[in-house]
């Protein structure tokens, strides 16, 4: 065989390891979900006509635990946790729609979640568009149950909820980074920010352009004196030397170029203190960082 076809047979056999790998994972997390839905409705029931508390919960995951030895995942916090997923969205699916065995029927299933949602958060406030609404089932069904856990437990409004799972499973945002997003509040932050777009920015790119940028980011990783804090120079510097987690505050659309980077316009020098690609507006990127106000020339 040839060099150049092996490598290429490598590659592909490894593409194909990958893809199996990722099918495997979704559908693993879906029948996750599932499961520990049906189970929420089971706890949350007995709570309500048995009168189930504390206690007896304990117990059944003591006893789960005896019954199938070295079960993982159903400490008393985890159940205690499966009975707020069910309870925080049961008011949005129809009863045991998504609480029973999903073999054969994932597809099915989907379609349900998504009727159900589509005739149930038409107020809703966010990005996915009724149009879009029957993409949303496979979009829930991609989050991991410690993301909608933490979702659920950091946001009171379905718009927010939705905004979070959906940036979630469309940016595989890892859990680490949806606790980011959600101390520094971006659904709260998007499009708040006071701006020029509407005469700047082509209608088209208008939306991506609202989105892509907030009022505020938390820069909890850098950490000035009080003499640093008026200090453009040292607030910049600590910028680039944390450049990861800075990044990470802009969103995933945001590519570094550089800092205190040259341009001459009008046989001017200027210096731009931070440049950036966004890839979605396909546009460079100026910050100008400014410790007293800021002026736009």
């Amino acid at each position: 065989m040839k060099q150049n076809e092996y490598v290429q047979t490598v590659k592909h056999l490894k593409q194909e390891i990958l893809k199996s790998r990722y099918h495997i994972a979704k559908v693993a997390n879906k029948e996750i979900l599932f499961l520990y839905f049906k189970i929420g409705n089971t706890i949350s029931e007995k709570v309500a006509s048995e009168k189930w508390g504390s206690k007896t919960i304990q117990k059944l995951s003591v006893d789960l635990q005896n019954e199938l030895k070295g079960l993982r995942g159903f400490s008393f916090t985890n159940l205690k946790n499966m009975r707020l997923f069910y309870e925080e969205w049961q008011p949005y699916f129809k009863k045991n729609e998504i609480g029973q065995s999903v073999t054969g029927q994932l597809k099915k299933k989907e379609k349900l979640i998504s009727q159900s949602l589509t005739g149930q958060l038409k107020n809703a406030k966010n990005e996915i568009s009724l149009s879009r609404m029957d993409q949303f089932a496979e979009v829930f069904l991609r989050v991991s149950f410690t993301a909608h856990y933490e979702i659920i437990t950091k946001t009171e409004n379905i718009d927010a909820r939705l905004f979070y799972i959906t940036k979630s499973a469309i940016e595989f945002w890892s859990v680490r980074t949806l606790k980011h997003h959600l101390k520094n509040k971006l659904f709260e932050q998007q499009k708040l920010f006071p701006n020029n777009f509407e005469e700047t920015v082509k209608p088209k790119k208008l939306e991506t352009a609202l989105n892509s940028f907030r009022d505020q980011y938390l820069l909890d990783f850098i950490s000035l004196t009080d003499e640093e804090q008026d200090n453009e120079r040292v607030l910049e510097n600590e910028i680039v030397n944390n450049i990861k987690q800075f990044l990470l505050s802009l969103g995933n659309d945001f590519a570094f170029i550089g800092n205190q980077y040259r341009i001459i316009v009008d046989e001017e020098e200027f210096f731009i203190d931070l440049l950036f690609f966004n890839r979605k507006l396909q546009s460079l990127v100026a910050f100008e960082l400014k410790t007293g106000k800021f002026k736009p020339e």
